[in-house]
């Protein structure tokens, strides 16, 4: 039986054929290993949009402090707190008979301020819907695998490309500003009161130790570790892809032109000892 490989050289060159058997089973893989990719962000988003790292639940330093510091908003998990611990001033309402209004008293409240881990919610917000996209176009990758229109294909590789770049130029700016956050978290006190946290948990046994490794961390989770470097091959490999098809689009397009049909022989003639040939052929008439 012959190779799909010959069949391919067999067939007229005119004719734009689908990809190779090959080339489809790297794309499929290619198009489930983003697909798991996409799965496992949905559910790392929706922990922290649905606030489960409470930081009183670590266990770790390391990790109550990531909560502290990116994990759990509590402007949006939680309301205002009054502590019952802060003591009213008390100011004397007396103003000696001047036109005064006196100064009323309120309760003191004390708001736990998280700028950094409002900007990770954001953030988190914006990946989502990304990968929303490169979700839908992995799914649409698998889905028309077969489909031998060239044309139809070079979309939906030229659209899975586009969003997969788009992920990967993403998450490198935010490892950018992730890693950039270690000067707020030289050691680990930093974090709780650049976190706005008024008091430092139990479970932080060294306070003025080097608290860095939280940032760190975070920037090597958007570079998602190895997997990054594997995300630059897919561009590069769907590049290529569409380098081969319009290959093809190309040596159809030269064929039909190079190829043309030749007119019939309308009268043969003799003259002398000359032979007459029509253009393009080889065989005398």
């Amino acid at each position: 039986m012959e190779s799909e490989e010959a069949l391919v050289r067999n067939r007229n060159p005119s004719e734009i054929t689908g990809l190779l058997k090959a080339d489809k089973t790297r794309l499929k893989w290619i198009s489930w290993y983003v697909i798991v990719q996409c799965i496992t962000v949905f559910i790392g988003v929706a922990t922290i949009l649905h606030c489960f790292w409470k930081p009183n639940d670590g266990t770790y330093e390391l990790e109550i402090l990531a909560r502290i510091m990116y994990l759990y908003d509590t402007n949006a998990c939680e309301k205002t707190r009054s502590f019952r611990k802060v003591q009213n001033i008390l100011f004397s309402n007396n103003t000696f008979g001047y036109n005064i209004i006196p100064i009323k008293n309120k309760q003191a409240a004390v708001n736990v301020v998280t700028k950094l881990s409002g900007l990770t919610r954001t953030y988190m917000k914006f990946s989502l819907g990304l990968h929303v996209f490169w979700f839908v176009s992995a799914i649409l990758l698998h889905a028309l695998i077969n489909v031998r229109n060239m044309k139809v294909m070079k979309i939906v590789l030229k659209t899975f490309r586009f969003v997969t770049m788009t992920v990967v130029v993403f998450d490198v700016c935010m490892a950018i500003v992730y890693i950039a956050d270690i000067q707020q978290s030289l050691t680990k006190a930093m974090i709780i009161r650049y976190s706005g946290w008024g008091m430092t948990p139990s479970q932080i046994m060294n306070p003025d130790s080097f608290g860095g490794w939280v940032p760190i961390m975070a920037s090597a989770l958007w570079l998602r570790g190895g997997i990054f470097f594997i995300n630059l091959y897919l561009v590069r490999f769907v590049k290529l892809m569409i380098q081969k098809i319009r290959g093809k689009e190309v040596k159809s397009r030269i064929s039909k032109l190079c190829n043309v049909p030749f007119p019939e022989a309308t009268s043969q003639r003799e003259d002398g000892g000359a032979l007459y040939y029509r253009a393009g052929q080889y065989h005398k008439f």
